[in-house]
């Protein structure tokens, strides 16, 4: 289309010259006919120009809406589907449970693809909630970099001062985590500080209920990176904006009590922890005798492991399967899937097989877990295992 553009401008002007040259005017005078059909023609050239154009600009509006519309469509459905899977389970007590699981997730990961796939080629900005609804997933999923990029992106199309207290509170939580690539304690204490310092230009329980969910936010990714100590100041912090609430504010005792209630829950016991930093994929530490690789992820029916298992480079062993309980030391999931036999029989080469993975912590921190794998009428494995990053 811009090569059409610029041959009729050139039509244009070499018709504009020849019409203006001096000594013209016998000339003119002898094809006066011909000099109305060209200035008619300029003036009809001239309008199908501007048409056309006004129609590109007219498109390109109508597919920038068209794009907006699907994009909150999509979003709606995002926020949507945790809440009808829920429901189908209950109407539904026989449909097995894991395998919603993994449709759910599975959903999730389309809707977003497509939101991201809309908003590729849009120059313009979405409003930020669409950003940090991306993000969020992202972060759940353990992909941290991505979650980060749209994070940032929320940041930049924050023009209230209620989106500026979201953006910040999600990039002070996201570079704050430690197993990430970009962690940075600094920037992490300055967003959190902006967060606050947008909270405080508003007034009354308003002030108070933001900047007290703002700091118990942040108290609960203390708690679960183990800096226990400075999470318990966070949860100070969030109580004096929470006290301060009207005595009429029904929602006050609630606030409080929620507070209490994640102070008990991080005395319980240190293993729930790992549930911080569990998403994401886990291979086995280099020299292990059997290697194996281990992807969580999170929806809200609770956590879904996907477990391969290596003989040389082949996948000799395939299963999938909810987390199925915890207790004060290790969670574990039960798992469904197919395994290559080492002598074939009459009925092939693979057979179904089920087990469960118990996971504890390999010492004190979070940069490896110690994984048990016990085959249903079959041997024990244990594997250690460290974050993909």
């Amino acid at each position: 289309m811009g090569e059409k553009f610029d041959l009729i401008d050139n039509e244009l002007h070499s018709i504009n010259i020849r019409l203006n040259e001096p000594k013209k005017d016998s000339w003119l005078k002898k094809n006066v006919t011909l000099v109305i059909s060209i200035v008619a023609l300029i003036s009809s050239i001239g309008f199908t120009v501007y048409n056309i154009r006004k129609e590109i600009v007219k498109d390109s509006a109508t597919s920038k809406a068209k794009k907006s519309e699907q994009i909150v469509q999509l979003a709606l459905k995002l926020t949507d589907l945790a809440e009808k899977n829920a429901k189908l389970a209950a109407e539904n007590p026989n449909v097995d449970a894991s395998q919603l699981s993994v449709l759910l997730n599975y959903q999730r990961m389309v809707y977003i693809s497509e939101i991201m796939d809309l908003m590729k080629d849009a120059k313009e900005g979405f409003p930020p909630d669409i950003y940090a609804l991306i993000g969020n997933e992202l972060k759940l999923n353990g992909q941290f970099e991505d979650a980060l990029t749209y994070y940032k992106l929320e940041m930049d199309n924050a023009h209230t001062a209620v989106s500026k207290v979201v953006a910040n509170r999600d990039l002070g939580g996201i570079y704050g985590i430690l197993n990430s690539s970009f962690h940075n304690k600094d920037s992490s204490d300055y967003y959190w500080a902006e967060s606050i310092r947008y909270g405080n230009t508003f007034s009354g329980d308003q002030k108070f209920i933001i900047n007290g969910y703002t700091y118990k936010l942040r108290a609960g990714d203390e708690f679960y990176q183990g800096r226990t100590a400075f999470a318990l100041q966070m949860i100070d912090s969030a109580k004096s904006q929470y006290q301060q609430l009207h005595e009429n504010n029904m929602a006050k005792f609630s606030f409080l009590k929620m507070l209490d209630q994640m102070v008990e829950f991080n005395n319980k016991t240190d293993i729930k922890k790992l549930f911080f930093f569990l998403a994401g994929e886990w291979n086995t530490v280099p020299g292990s005798r059997a290697k194996a690789q281990f992807h969580f992820s999170q929806n809200p029916n609770g956590w879904y492991c996907y477990f391969e298992m290596y003989a040389g480079r082949n996948i000799c062993c395939s299963l999938s399967g909810p987390i199925v309980s915890s207790s004060a030391d290790h969670f574990t999931f039960s798992l469904q899937g197919i395994k290559k036999l080492d002598y074939p029989t009459q009925d092939g080469d693979r057979m179904k097989v089920s087990g469960s993975i118990r996971i504890f912590q390999n010492g004190s921190g979070c940069e490896s877990l110690k994984i048990i794998f016990n085959e249903l009428n079959g041997n024990k494995k244990e594997f250690v295992v460290c974050k993909n990053e």
